[in-house]
């Protein structure tokens, strides 16, 4: 039935970490309460909390208070005690654009311009911007394997497959106009060019402009 709070005070060090480096604090947090998590779980947790390590030691507070030690964290239960739907997040939409899967692009949209307080643009478009960049740079490299994407790119083997895979989904010129438009769509949201189209609506419109 999961475990009780300790009642002793922690000494947390909040200090900002590289992206590149959260990963690896995520899967240290949890070996350091004695439990296992998944590739997909420490991706989910990564993009959709980032590297504010104080709210990240709270969120996964909550999966050690509920799992049992020796258990491996998976994306149900980030979704079960966090809220972070395992199927309709920006890790699923990359995935989907990266596959070309129209129809379960706009499943996604769809899902996300009914929840915009939990899927607000802003984030979903500097992630969105993040994976075009690191597609646009594999492009330029004149070894495209994976192990020298993962040292290059300062990213975890499992997100150097998938960049691979999205690499072949969307060319150098592709990647560079996915560059362009998400600024343009940044300036929308701030209003520049926009007088009263929501957010949801600019996100179908630029995942209409993308994938064309």
């Amino acid at each position: 039935f999961g475990k009780k709070v300790s009642s002793k005070s922690v000494y947390l060090e909040t200090k900002k970490l590289y992206e590149n480096q959260l990963p690896d604090w995520i899967q240290s947090y949890a070996r350091s309460h004695k439990l296992k998590i998944s590739q997909k779980a420490v991706t989910l947790l990564s993009e959709y909390i980032g590297n504010d390590l104080a709210r990240m030691a709270g969120e996964l507070e909550k999966l050690v208070i509920n799992l049992k030690e020796g258990e491996e964290i998976q994306d149900k239960h980030v979704e079960q005690y966090i809220g972070i739907s395992k199927d309709y997040n920006v890790f699923e939409l990359i995935n989907k654009l990266s596959e070309r899967k129209v129809e379960q692009v706009f499943k996604i949209v769809k899902y996300f311009r009914s929840n915009p307080k939990e899927h607000p643009l802003v984030v979903i478009l500097g992630v969105l911007y993040n994976h075009f960049s690191k597609i646009l740079a594999i492009h330029y490299m004149q070894d495209q394997h994976p192990k020298h994407i993962e040292t290059a790119l300062g990213v975890r083997p499992f997100v150097a497959r998938e960049l691979v895979k999205a690499s072949h989904a969307f060319n150098a010129r592709q990647s560079a106009q996915a560059i362009s438009l998400l600024r343009e769509y940044d300036l929308k949201t701030k209003g520049l060019g926009n007088v009263s189209v929501s957010d949801g609506e600019l996100l179908e419109e630029l995942m209409v402009r993308i994938l064309k």
